[in-house]
């Protein structure tokens, strides 16, 4: 049974892994997206914004101008001339913000691309990982299957190493039976003989 589930975890492993990246990478890519969305309406509502207070300035301008003509006073040509350097400084910060904005959702994009490399690498890490693991689980059991096969091998040589010193014993114990008979059979001869 545990075999079963080794082999359905190896086969996860091997069949999820290598998407793990690649949904992450989705995700993020998707909330970057989500994120720059929302920069540029915020920005184009500000450009919008910034486009009809220049229209307003430019409005006030021309107001000025009329009156100006109108009047025929030194004072209103000051007043144009400080609404233009306001609409100026105005444009002015407007591309500057525009010029901003771009720069870091450029910098987004750039590290949103590393990283989805990072992912990658690490996906591609922990599949090895993986396959490592499983490499080990198999070696660990070659391992514990020749432990027991060496296990056998020593109780076995045990008792071959029992069994011949018994019958080392046996031969012995023959060997004296064997030399006492000798000695009653060549004695009960020799009495035999003496008789004769």
């Amino acid at each position: 049974m545990d075999q079963v589930y080794n082999l359905i975890q190896q086969r996860n492993a091997i069949e999820t892994l290598p998407f793990v990246s690649l949904h992450s990478s989705n995700s993020q890519l998707r909330n970057l997206v989500a994120s720059l969305q929302f920069r540029c309406e915020s920005l184009e509502r500000q450009y919008l914004e910034l486009q009809q207070l220049l229209a307003d300035q430019a409005l006030l301008v021309n107001q000025s101008n009329q009156n100006i003509i109108k009047s025929g006073s030194g004072g209103v040509l000051k007043n144009e001339g400080k609404l233009r350097e306001k609409i100026a400084k105005l444009q002015k910060d407007l591309n500057e913000k525009l010029r901003n904005e771009v720069k870091l959702a450029a910098e987004a994009a750039e590290s949103s691309k590393e990283i989805s490399q990072l992912n990658e690498e690490k996906s591609s890490h922990e599949a090895t990982i993986a396959t490592l693991n499983v490499e080990i689980h198999r070696c660990n059991e070659i391992i514990t299957h020749l432990t027991n096969e060496l296990e056998e091998s020593k109780s076995r040589t045990r008792l071959a190493e029992a069994q011949f010193d018994g019958l080392k014993d046996a031969i012995r114990s023959l060997q004296e039976e064997n030399e006492e008979k000798s000695k009653l059979n060549q004695r009960l001869l020799d009495e035999t003989i003496a008789e004769k």
